[in-house]
C-alpha cells in the first residue's frame, strides 16, 4: 500500500510538469513490480494509452481590444483537437491567452476550454511555454496581416495567409494540409505482439495532422499480416504491401518509399513505442532547418549517442515520463555522424535523390550506416531530436537468428560498408 500511495502522489506530481493545457487528462499509474521481463512486459496488451489529442496551435493575431466574431470556426476547431491562443500586440511584446480545445469527445473527464494567460511573455517563447513545436499563425481581419507573418516568424510556425473568417466549413481538414504529408514507412517481419504495441501507440500519439503509414509485410507467417489487414479495413490512411517471401529491411523500405505519397518520410521499426509528439518534433526540425537531411528521436534502445536512459517499468507509464523530457527538452538537438534507422524522417526529394537505402545488406545491418555517410557525403546533417522519444525493443529484428548466422551477417555487411566507403572516395 505505500509503494501504491507513492506512485500515485509521483504520477501527480508529475502530471503536473506538463503544461500543455488541452493534453488529456493522464490516469494515475498503477504499481508494477520492481523487476518486469521483457516478455512480460510485452505480454501487457491491454495497456490502457492515455489518449493525446493534441493538434498543432492555431494562434489567432488579433489587435487589441478586437474580438473573434466567428466563434463556430474556433469551436470546429476545437472540436477537432487543434488547441487555440489568441495573441495581441501591447507595443513592446506579443501578449496571448490560449483557449485550448473542447475535450468532450474524447475524455470527459478533462475540463473543455481549460485556460492559460501568458500575460506580457515574448512571443519567440510561446511555443516552449506551452510545449508546441509546430503550430499555424492567422489573423482576424486582412489589417493584421503583416502582424500574423511577424508573430509565424518569431515563433517558427506556419502562416496561414487568409483570415481566421474565411476558412471552409472544415476548418481543421485545411489546416492539416498546410503541413507537408509525412509517409511512416512500416518494414513488418512477423511479431505480432510488438506490432500491435506500435500501431496501437502510433494511432493514440501521433497528434501531427497529416500522415499516412505504409506498411510492408515481408512474408509473416505467425499471423501478422491479418492483424496489419485489420487496420487497413479501420484506418482510412493505412496503406499495406504484401510480400511472399522476407526481402529484407532495405528492400521493404524502398518498396513502401516508392508507394508513398508523402513530401517526408519517416522509417519506422515495428518494434517500436511512439510516445505524444514524437513526429511533430521530427517534422518541426526539417521545416526549421533547411540542412538537415536526416533527423531522429532519442530512445532506449540504440547503440550511439542517441541512447537515453528510461526509467519506466510499464508502458502504461512511458507517454507520462516522455512529455515531461519532451519540456525540459524542447527543440534541443544533437548532431550526429550517424542515425539508426529504427525511426528516423528524411524528406523523400532526399531520399529519391540518393536512391534510397542500399539493398545489397540484404536483410539489414550497415545498411543505416550506409545511408548516414551518403547524406553527409552531400553536405547534408544529422540531428537528433532530443525532445522526441521512441522506446525501442531493441534485438527484436534480428532475435530470431541463431548467433553464428548472426555473426556471420554482420561480419559481411561490415566488409562491404566499408568497401563501399572506400569506392566511393576515391571516385571524388
Amino acid at each position: 500500500m505505500v509503494g501504491f500511495a507513492l506512485r500515485r502522489r509521483l504520477s501527480h506530481a508529475l502530471a503536473r510538469r506538463v503544461p500543455a493545457p488541452w493534453r488529456a487528462r493522464l490516469l494515475s499509474l498503477r504499481p508494477s513490480q520492481d523487476r518486469r521481463s521483457r516478455g512480460k512486459l510485452l505480454d501487457e496488451t491491454a495497456v490502457f494509452y492515455p489518449t493525446s489529442w493534441r493538434r498543432p496551435l492555431v494562434v489567432v493575431v488579433q489587435a487589441p481590444g478586437e474580438e473573434h466574431q466567428d466563434q463556430g470556426v474556433l469551436y470546429m476547431l476545437q472540436q477537432s483537437g487543434w488547441p487555440v491562443a489568441f495573441v495581441w500586440h501591447d507595443g513592446h511584446t506579443h501578449r496571448g491567452h490560449i483557449s485550448g480545445t473542447s475535450g468532450g469527445r474524447h475524455n470527459p473527464n478533462f475540463p473543455a476550454n481549460s485556460s492559460t494567460n501568458l500575460t506580457g511573455i515574448a512571443a519567440s517563447t510561446i511555443p516552449e511555454a506551452v510545449v508546441a513545436p509546430l503550430g499555424v499563425v492567422m489573423c482576424i481581419s486582412q489589417k493584421d496581416e503583416a502582424l500574423a507573418e511577424s508573430v509565424a516568424s518569431q515563433l517558427g510556425y506556419l502562416h496561414l495567409a487568409i483570415t481566421s473568417t474565411k476558412l471552409e466549413k472544415d476548418p481543421a481538414a485545411l489546416l492539416a494540409t498546410l503541413f507537408p504529408k509525412v509517409s511512416i514507412l512500416l518494414p513488418v517481419h512477423n511479431q505480432k505482439l510488438v506490432t500491435s504495441l506500435c500501431l496501437a501507440s502510433l494511432y493514440a500519439f501521433t497528434d501531427y495532422p497529416n500522415w499516412e503509414v505504409v506498411a510492408v509485410d515481408n512474408g509473416s507467417t505467425d499471423g501478422t499480416f491479418a492483424l496489419l489487414a485489420q487496420w487497413v479495413k479501420e484506418q482510412k490512411n493505412f496503406r499495406l504491401i504484401k510480400n511472399e517471401s522476407n526481402r529484407g529491411f532495405p528492400a521493404a523500405c524502398n518498396q513502401a518509399a516508392r508507394a508513398a505519397t508523402g513530401e517526408i518520410l519517416c522509417v519506422l521499426n515495428n518494434d517500436t513505442v511512439v510516445t505524444p509528439g514524437w513526429l511533430s518534433c521530427l517534422v518541426d526540425e526539417l521545416l526549421r532547418s533547411p540542412g538537415v537531411g536526416l533527423v531522429g528521436p532519442v530512445s532506449n534502445g540504440v547503440a550511439n549517442e542517441a541512447q537515453v536512459h528510461c526509467p519506466v517499468r510499464s508502458l502504461e507509464e512511458l507517454p507520462l515520463w516522455s512529455m515531461a523530457r519532451q519540456k525540459r527538452y524542447f527543440r534541443r538537438t544533437r548532431t550526429m555522424s550517424v542515425l539508426a534507422l529504427f525511426c528516423a524522417a528524411t524528406w523523400k526529394s532526399v531520399w529519391d535523390s540518393l536512391g534510397g537505402l542500399d539493398e545489397d545488406f540484404g536483410p539489414g545491418l550497415f545498411e543505416d550506416d550506409d545511408f548516414s555517410f551518403r547524406l553527409r557525403e552531400k553536405d547534408l546533417t544529422l540531428c537528433c531530436r532530443l525532445d522526441a522519444y521512441v522506446h525501442h525493443f531493441q534485438g527484436s529484428s534480428f532475435g530470431h537468428m541463431e548467433n553464428e548466422a548472426y555473426l556471420k551477417l554482420f561480419e559481411r555487411n561490415r566488409k562491404l560498408f566499408w568497401t563501399k566507403l572506400r569506392q566511393r572516395r576515391r571516385q571524388r
